[in-house]
């Protein structure tokens, strides 16, 4: 659940960001790529950490809403469901956010003129036009983020603590301290096969169209 929200999230964010970048000019392409490139320079255990400084009850974010007067105790935000997908999402964004820019820099924009001259709206265009040609983006970073959430370890134990599992942490404890290694097995095995049978449905599907094409 926890992954499935973590794509939506990206692409709802990913997506405005990725056709952004696509209107732009071809210099600042290239700072924009460079901005959304720049957390991978970051560890990732690094970037968790900083997560849990803005998110603690003496945070950074409760610290502007007690500060504000919109608050009176501080939200409990940090070792929360709500953290953990806040993480997952800042994590693997630029998984979703690239795909679809390499999905919407192929796009003729003169159908979206074309569109435009059909009297539609931007709404319209977005949905009969710009959507369906960036679909292969959309499905690539959706599959990007969804996988590697599922094996998540480092987001789920700094900003879940005990109280958010994932299968990651589940699959970890059972080696390291339930020493319940053939549980363990099957659990890294089942979550194997889960990413393989999406990836395999996911080539067939594309296959189909393309014949269809």
């Amino acid at each position: 659940m926890l992954s499935a929200i973590t794509t939506v999230v990206a692409l709802l964010f990913g997506f405005p960001v990725a056709f952004y970048m696509t209107l732009q000019r071809e210099p600042y392409r290239t700072v924009l790529i460079f901005l959304v490139t720049v957390p991978f320079w970051t560890n990732l255990l690094v970037r968790n950490y900083a997560w849990v400084l803005l998110l603690r009850d003496t945070g950074l974010i409760n610290g502007a809403l007690l500060g504000a007067g919109i608050i009176d105790q501080p939200l409990p935000l940090l070792y929360t469901p709500f953290a953990v997908a806040v993480g997952l999402a800042y994590s693997f964004m630029p998984f979703m956010v690239l795909p679809i820019y390499a999905s919407l820099e192929k796009i003729d924009f003169r159908l979206v003129e074309a569109a435009y001259d059909l009297y539609a709206d931007r709404r319209t265009m977005l949905r009969r036009v710009v959507l369906p040609l960036a679909k292969p983006g959309i499905v690539a970073g959706s599959i990007l983020v969804f996988v590697p959430c599922l094996g998540s370890y480092v987001t789920p134990a700094l900003l879940g603590g005990s109280k958010t599992l994932m299968i990651g942490n589940l699959v970890a404890g059972r080696f390291s301290e339930a020493r319940d290694w053939p549980f363990g097995a099957a659990l890294a095995f089942f979550l194997l096969a889960m990413v393989l049978a999406a990836m395999t449905f996911q080539a067939l599907r594309a296959r189909r169209q393309e014949e269809g094409e």
